[in-house]
């Protein structure tokens, strides 16, 4: 009788934990799901997130001078970055040695070049800004500057574009 007790109560137990489970799982999983859908969809990151997700997905740091920092940030399995800012000369010089590793091609663009052949890299920024109604990136506006395309390292991909006369960076980063 008393072996019959403890196996019911177990059982019992047992149910309890399945149920509780069970709720759990039918209340947290629509939430969670919609959580990850949304960090997944094209987004403007707070200021205060930008410079972690800039390392996180590109492993370097903003430079010290980063005004009007604005970035679109889209998560996923292989999350992607773009930033904007605008910096001083010594800003652009910590860019360049910063994205100009091993492998790395640079390119000037003179004025209308980019229009024609526009960076693989940054043809899906506009998509982004269109769905959030912002522009950070307008590539009709560079009249010329310097694009760096990093080569496929630690699985991360990015370019760089430095206007060089408004002191304006524009990089795009992808974390494969």
């Amino acid at each position: 009788m008393r072996e019959r007790t403890v196996i019911i109560g177990l059982a019992a137990a047992g149910l309890g934990v399945a149920a509780f489970w069970s709720l759990v799982l039918y209340v947290g999983a629509p939430m969670t799901w919609r959580y990850l859908k949304a960090w997944s969809e094209p987004h403007e990151l707070p200021l205060a997130k930008i410079p972690s997700e800039f390392r996180t997905i590109t492993g370097q740091e903003l430079p010290k001078k980063a005004d009007g920092l604005r970035a679109i940030f889209q998560g996923g399995m292989d999350p992607e970055i773009f930033v904007r800012f605008q910096t001083d000369a010594e800003g652009i010089e910590y860019v360049k040695r910063s994205f100009m590793i091993a492998g790395a091609t640079s390119e000037h663009i003179v004025a209308g070049q980019l229009r024609q052949t526009p960076s693989l890299m940054f043809s899906s920024v506009p998509p982004m800004q269109e769905k959030l109604g912002i522009c950070l990136f307008d590539q009709k506006s560079i009249e010329s500057g310097l694009l760096i395309e990093s080569p496929l390292l630690k699985h991360r991909f990015y370019s760089v574009l430095i206007d060089e006369q408004r002191g304006t960076v524009y990089i795009y980063a992808i974390l494969l």
